[in-house]
């Protein structure tokens, strides 16, 4: 008999791909947390809460935000209809005019006196007081995208090749301008503006083209094509610093990143996940997102009611949710998009319901006061002998509080199944208990008996600023 103490490893990647009986070097599942590692330190944190901030009183998804730099407002588009947030303490405005489609994503161009929308219709024009639709007839009359160059305001035609451009400083004028991207036969989907260059995204081509300055000023640049398209338009986003590239779902489903002329795939476990069959994607969005030293991509899955998440600052992926008290599960995160008010410092979140719009919080443990549910499955560990027998003889879990206050106890429920059994043993509780103006919270358990493989399951509830550590297993290992 040989005694052995390791610890359990909750900080671990999620991998939904492998059966979940196979799974040892990833997380099973994996909820609402932010995971640091530096070294062989590791500690597993909540994710950023959602605050109340402003609402629409509208009983609808917020299908836009966007902040306006020169007006220092932050526009919303809810329901069809138009809003500013005016200030930092969510005074909100309602814009004259409804001509957005509800429930259909909005992209949006800055033109420092208005800001244009799209979401496959008109263009629509927004002001501090009003929402108009674009009135020229020559416009595109099915943009989903819009994006501003040189002062020129280009917008995609909906199952055409052609990328519109309005005249030069004159965003409300058109005179039937178009390029078009034509290096393969496929439609374009999305179009984006960023580093002075414009990225043409079709259903199997990218396309990279620029302002040549002569009377026909749009061309491609050379060698600008990249072999890869998209299955959902409204997912390419460009990140900014520090990642600074353009991040897409492509058209084999997995989750790319620009890199030079070439894309590179961000997650292979996360691709192998979105490529199962039945998974749909086709209204798949994403958002950026920066928080507690991480920068994240959101993707939304409205559909498939989840909404991974990838972690650029780790490499890792997970999901982030929102945990549903009257059905014990969790449905997709509330976020439906997100925006960055930069004169506030507030990184404000829409919901994909309610016309509410949050901040996100690093010391909000809560979503508008809904139970955040922290939750880790960890893969069958056999400690490396799957024919021996372990007998654990206690374990050992310690947590940190994040942030003043939060109160003296923390409870983590826990369960495990033995040897790739289905059932789960009964759920204990561990109280996680701190002496007063101290930060570690420590807590032991016996008597958890013998498996040659087992999976843990652990979860918090607590409204309260804590962080795990993975536990320490004291067990002895016979043959």
């Amino acid at each position: 008999m040989a005694r052995q103490r390791n610890i359990i490893p909750i900080h671990l990647g999620l991998n939904k791909d492998v059966e979940e009986v196979g799974l040892e070097g990833s997380a099973a599942a994996l909820y609402d947390c932010v995971i640091d590692v530096t070294g062989d330190s590791a500690v597993v944190n909540r994710r950023p809460g959602l605050k109340a901030f402003v609402d629409t009183g509208e009983s609808a998804a917020i299908d836009g935000m966007f902040w306006w730099q020169a007006q220092g407002k932050m526009v919303v588009i809810c329901n069809g209809k138009g809003f500013t947030i005016d200030d930092s303490t969510g005074t909100l405005t309602s814009l004259t005019g409804t001509y957005f489609t509800p429930d259909k994503r909005v992209t949006f161009a800055d033109f420092a006196t208005a800001i244009y929308g799209a979401d496959q219709g008109v263009i629509n024009k927004i002001t501090t007081t009003a929402v108009t639709e674009m009135a020229d007839a020559d416009a595109p009359q099915t943009a989903s995208h819009v994006a501003f160059l040189d002062q020129y305001l280009l917008a995609n035609e909906l199952l055409t090749k052609k990328c519109h451009r309005s005249d030069v400083g004159a965003p409300d004028t058109w005179n039937s301008n178009w390029f078009s991207a034509e290096a393969q036969n496929d439609y374009l989907r999305a179009v984006g503006v960023e580093n002075l260059e414009i990225y043409l995204l079709g259903d199997r081509t990218l396309e990279v083209w620029y302002d040549t300055g002569a009377s026909s000023p749009m061309a491609r640049l050379e060698g600008g094509y990249v072999a890869s398209g998209t299955v959902a338009p409204y997912t390419f986003k460009y990140c900014g610093p520090p990642v600074n590239s353009w991040v897409w779902l492509d058209h084999n489903k997995s989750l790319v990143m620009l890199n030079g002329r070439t894309t590179q795939e961000l997650s292979t476990a996360l691709s192998r996940y979105l490529q199962q069959d039945g998974l749909i994607t086709s209204d798949a969005a994403g958002d950026y997102l920066k928080s507690m030293g991480h920068s994240f991509y959101a993707l939304h899955l409205p559909t498939q009611d989840e909404t991974p998440v990838y972690d650029f600052k780790n490499g890792l992926w997970q999901n982030w949710g929102y945990w549903n008290t009257g059905t014990a599960e969790y449905n997709r995160w509330r976020g439906n998009c997100v925006a960055y008010a930069n004169d506030w410092g507030k990184v404000l979140v829409g919901d994909r319901a309610n016309g509410k719009i949050y901040t996100l919080e690093t010391t909000t443990y809560q979503d508008n006061g809904d139970t955040m549910r922290l939750s880790i499955r960890t893969g069958h560990m056999d400690r490396g002998d799957f024919g021996a027998t372990k007998r654990t003889n206690y374990v050992d879990f310690r947590a940190k509080k994040t942030a003043p206050g939060g109160g003296t106890t923390i409870q983590m429920k826990f369960r495990y199944r033995n040897n790739g059994k289905t059932t789960w043993s009964n759920e204990r509780t561990v109280t996680l208990s701190t002496a007063s103006g101290e930060t570690d919270y420590i807590a032991r358990v016996r008597r958890l008996g013998e498996y040659k493989t087992r999976q843990w399951d652990f979860y918090v509830t607590d409204n309260a600023p804590v962080a795990l550590k993975p536990p320490i297993e004291d067990y002895d290992l016979t043959y």
